[in-house]
């Protein structure tokens, strides 16, 4: 039977280094664990501060104020006939929203029932619905985002069925 050392278990490998950090056992290896104290954990703190608040920030500012709406297609029925009812479907769409001097904001696709919601700074922007192909297609519209407010756009894309 094999005599155990500090460094050895039962199975015979080598035993993790162990570290009391605030009385429980660390098993990490030597190389992993920080020092409980000094510079190097001042600027992991530091650095974890800095890149939570750039992330509250940005998103404080696009909380509050937006856009929501539905995107939908239509005509879906390839002949229209009179109190024969054809509505316009949700439709699953990407739309790029743009400046005013039409520099890319972000990007967003809805859901499979067309809805969205986007947080954005107040502002004027260009919704630019994408389409892989000619059709189904979109027009762009311009919208304005008020501060504190979300406001309603509806995007309808033509199918092509006439």
């Amino acid at each position: 039977m094999k005599s155990l050392n500090a460094r050895s278990t039962l199975s015979g490998g080598p035993r993790p280094a162990r570290a009391v950090v605030e009385g429980r056992i660390s098993r990490l290896p030597r190389m992993l664990r920080l020092r409980a104290s000094g510079a190097p954990l001042r600027m992991l703190v530091l650095a974890g501060l800095l890149f939570l608040a750039a992330c509250a920030s940005s998103a404080a500012n696009t909380t509050t104020s937006g856009l929501y709406g539905q995107v939908t297609i239509g005509p879906m029925c390839p002949v229209m006939q009179a109190n024969v009812p054809c509505p316009d479907k949700p439709y699953q769409a990407t739309i790029t929203v743009l400046s005013q001097n039409r520099a890319r904001v972000t990007q967003f696709t809805t859901d499979a029932q067309g809805t969205f919601k986007i947080g954005l700074k107040p502002g004027a922007y260009i919704l630019v619905p994408e389409s892989p192909n000619v059709m189904p297609s979109a027009g762009e519209q311009a919208v304005t985002v008020q501060a504190g407010l979300f406001t309603q756009v509806n995007i309808s894309y033509d199918s092509g069925i006439r």
